[in-house]
């Protein structure tokens, strides 16, 4: 997972940089890199080094499937709200609100398995 790297000095600060390889996801390469900086500290590796993070994308990418899991819980919300306000029935109104979800789920699994590799 840890194939690709970088390293430079700036300042007299050594930088190394992880690249991550086809088969490894973002959110998989840090958890590991950070995984191995914590092992390093635990055990004393290296002494006189202090060893931080800088920036992960990580991060950024699992903020952002947060942002879009909350952002289609508040739509399926509104649509609920929505289609009871203009059936006046909670029997219909759930058996479109399922409907439409059931719909959205089958077309997610059939573009995960067309588009997996």
């Amino acid at each position: 997972m840890l194939s690709g790297s970088l390293e430079k000095w700036i300042e007299g600060f050594h930088f190394v940089q992880v690249g991550r390889v086809a088969d490894a996801t973002q959110i998989e390469l840090a958890e590991a890199v950070r995984e191995e900086i914590k092992q390093i500290r635990e055990e004393g590796l290296v002494s006189g080094v202090e060893l931080n993070e800088m920036v992960a994308q990580a991060d950024y990418i699992k903020d952002s499937i947060d942002g879009v899991t909350s952002n289609i819980l508040i739509g399926a919300a509104i649509a609920v709200a929505i289609l009871m306000l203009f059936l006046r029935n909670i029997r219909a109104t759930l058996i479109v609100g399922l409907s439409i979800s059931l719909s959205l789920q089958c077309g997610f699994l059939v573009t995960a398995s067309i588009c997996s590799p």
